[in-house]
């Protein structure tokens, strides 16, 4: 079906504050089974659901996260300018404040066949070691009942994900890894194909003009910032697997434009 084609971006961007509960929970209960956020880390090194460095264009709070503690950040709320007068239905006390990792992965159990795509940011990078960062994800991800796949532009923090998982005696569902490409370029074909990663992320705006094929291997590509089904029809012919968009309630309320 169409709707296995789709990975929610940060959950549902349009009608919720992205990286919330509520952001998840609309477009899992649309019947949308792969999601993806990211996680940056609190002063006290917690890891927290939330894609930019500081809280501005969530909160029009002037902190970073990394000056907060992770229990001073869940009582912030994020908001969405763009969802005012839209009609809304959620089932949790407080959708939209920010959330610890630990409380996204309680959250998404209830969805066991879920996949989630767990993107480190590099941003806490600047202040604790690829280890630090790596051994407190996989702590939190070690309870996950659904399938975690951890994602990076920083391939290195892969490495180190998964010289962990090899080292540790893991107990939580199997973990894959993708690659988030920052261009695509040969340079980074290569990091590919050392890497061997099971998904390879890109942003269609950097793919090649030209309809040519995509690089081809044994991971999925997941091609991210689509809206339209026509452009997903192109991407599958170039050979492209799944598709990420911030809009995939919108995306599903057209799917008869999808052949």
């Amino acid at each position: 079906m169409a709707v296995e084609l789709l990975v929610a971006h940060r959950g549902d961007m349009v009608r919720w504050a992205e990286n919330t509960l509520g952001a998840l929970e609309a477009v899992l209960e649309a019947g949308v089974s792969r999601v993806e956020f990211d996680i940056q880390l609190s002063s006290d090194q917690v890891p927290m659901v939330f894609h930019d460095r500081d809280l501005a264009r969530m909160t029009g709070r002037r902190e970073l996260v990394s000056q907060l503690s992770a229990q001073e950040l869940t009582e912030i709320s994020c908001h969405t300018p763009a969802a005012r007068g839209v009609r809304r239905e959620s089932s949790l006390a407080r959708p939209e404040q920010i959330v610890r990792l630990t409380d996204a992965v309680s959250f998404l159990n209830r969805y066991p066949a879920v996949t989630a795509y767990v993107e480190l940011k590099r941003e806490p990078l600047e202040w604790v070691s690829r280890e630090l960062f790596v051994e407190r994800v996989l702590a939190e991800l070690a309870s996950a009942q659904f399938a975690p796949c951890i994602i990076s532009f920083d391939v290195e923090l892969l490495v180190e994900v998964r010289r962990q998982l090899g080292s540790s005696a893991w107990k939580g569902s199997p973990c894959t890894m993708g690659i988030v490409l920052s261009d695509y370029t040969e340079e980074a074909m290569r990091a590919v194909e050392q890497f061997s990663p099971e998904c390879v992320f890109c942003d269609v705006k950097k793919l090649p003009e030209g309809g040519g094929a995509l690089w081809s291997g044994s991971y999925e590509w997941v091609i991210y910032e689509v809206t339209r089904w026509a452009d997903v029809e192109a991407l599958r012919s170039r050979g492209a697997h799944l598709f990420e968009s911030g809009d995939c309630l919108g995306m599903l309320s057209r799917l008869p434009e999808f052949g």
